[in-house]
């Protein structure tokens, strides 16, 4: 099983931070992206042909209920047994194998012209992310290769599509209705659906919703959940949290803590988040106000030959926080930033300059890469201003530049 472990941990949480500052590296919010396989003709069922490229939206007409009553109250089974056929298992083809997670079907189009209808598929972002090409298999075993639609990184909502062949249609699939999460209270009665570990598609765990606005940092990225007890494993990413009385879809999972010491600890995107996540990027293929760095820093370093002696030569090392890899989408790349470039100081908007020298100390140049990260989480807008120095370069021959430009809109 794959994980993706995050780097923060839980924001506004006390328990949770005492339990990681007690124990060692046991308590982590850990995006739920599932196990991995490497073959993914493993998966059984039937497939379709389809390639994983970008759809054209603007074609499809696909119609998105919100609804508190979708279905009405009914027994436990009856709800399971409705909304159960709209939770889809995803396998995502990446560069260093397979990952797994779940999806939701949130609308199946009129048939076009050749008869065959597209179903529309939310997810998280990271479950999709990189992927080469995703296959999708329904609750009835049929595999589908997968379409991109649009997704939102700062959100973590993807959204993908599947179409009908004639050998292959939506038998039995039915679509979620979202809830209005402004009228969901603590206390509840939730269920997670998706795919853990993925090899266990269509599991259904059972909770109650235990707090409706968590504030949480995953994965660098500041956010408000829905917490609950349901039970989340890796591969649940992208699956639902469904209302148990009336199976209307309260939350996206997207979530959950990883620990020795802790369970029933799982989180959940809100479902008016998500649909309103959703409405742009159908409309727009992204977020209005929406911006990413789109930078991975780490700490490199370069060497300086000595003076020779009996012992041979000896060699200088200078450490340094470099830009280790971009998003060509992200604002530092389309500022003309790039991979291994050193960064010696940034300051963004009203905030303070942030200066970081090079160092013969590893150590320090660990705490200006941890300084840097911190400082690029600040809240920001587009537009903002940015002013960096930069040097690009070999040992004993770096260039530095002083550069200037604004946050951008985010657009992939």
């Amino acid at each position: 099983m794959n994980m993706k472990k995050l780097k923060k941990t839980l924001v506004c949480l006390a328990l949770l931070l005492c339990i990681v500052m007690s124990a060692v590296s046991c308590a982590e919010i850990f995006v739920t992206d599932g196990g991995n396989k490497t073959n993914q003709s493993q998966n059984g069922g039937n497939s379709s042909s389809q390639q994983f490229e970008r759809e054209n939206v603007d074609a499809i007409n696909y119609n998105i209920t919100v609804s508190n009553a979708e279905l009405g109250k009914q027994d436990l089974e009856t709800v399971i047994a409705e909304i159960r056929t709209s939770v889809v298992e995803i396998y995502s083809t990446v560069s260093n194998g397979t990952s797994s997670g779940s999806g939701v079907i949130i609308s199946i189009s009129e048939p076009n012209d050749d008869g065959n209808r597209h179903a529309l598929i939310v997810t998280c972002q990271h479950v999709i992310d990189g992927a080469k090409s995703v296959v999708v298999r329904t609750v009835n075993g049929d595999n589908f290769n997968a379409a991109f639609v649009a997704s939102n990184k700062k959100s973590d909502v993807g959204l993908i599509s599947i179409e009908e062949t004639e050998d292959l249609k939506f038998t039995a699939l039915s679509t979620a209705s979202f809830a209005d999460t402004s009228t969901l209270g603590i206390g509840r009665e939730v269920l997670a659906i998706g795919n853990p570990l993925g090899v266990l598609g269509g599991t259904v765990t059972r909770g109650i919703v235990s707090a409706i606005d968590r504030s949480v940092s995953v994965e660098g990225r500041k956010m408000t959940l829905i917490q609950t007890d349901a039970a989340i494993n890796g591969g649940n990413s992208g699956g639902g949290l469904f209302d148990a009385e009336t199976g209307v879809l309260v939350g996206v999972v997207n979530a959950g803590v990883e620990s020795a010491t802790a369970q029933g600890l799982s989180f959940a995107i809100p479902a008016n988040t998500v649909t309103a996540i959703i409405t742009q990027l159908l409309d727009k293929g992204y977020v209005e106000g929406d911006y990413d760095f789109g930078v991975e820093l780490a700490v490199k370093y370069t060497r300086s030959q000595g003076r020779p002696s009996v012992f041979g030569y000896s060699y200088t090392y200078t450490y340094y926080v470099c830009i280790d890899s971009l998003d060509e989408f992200g604002t530092f790349y389309k500022a003309g930033l790039r991979a291994n470039d050193i960064i010696t100081s940034v300051k963004i908007a009203n905030e303070e300059t942030l200066t970081l020298d090079g160092t013969a100390n590893q150590s320090v140049a660990s705490q200006n890469l941890t300084k840097l990260q911190d400082y690029l989480l600040g809240v920001y807008k587009v537009g903002d201003k940015v002013e960096l120095t930069y040097g690009r370069g070999n040992a004993g021959d770096i260039e530095y530049k002083n550069i200037s430009f604004e946050i951008m809109q985010y657009v992939n």
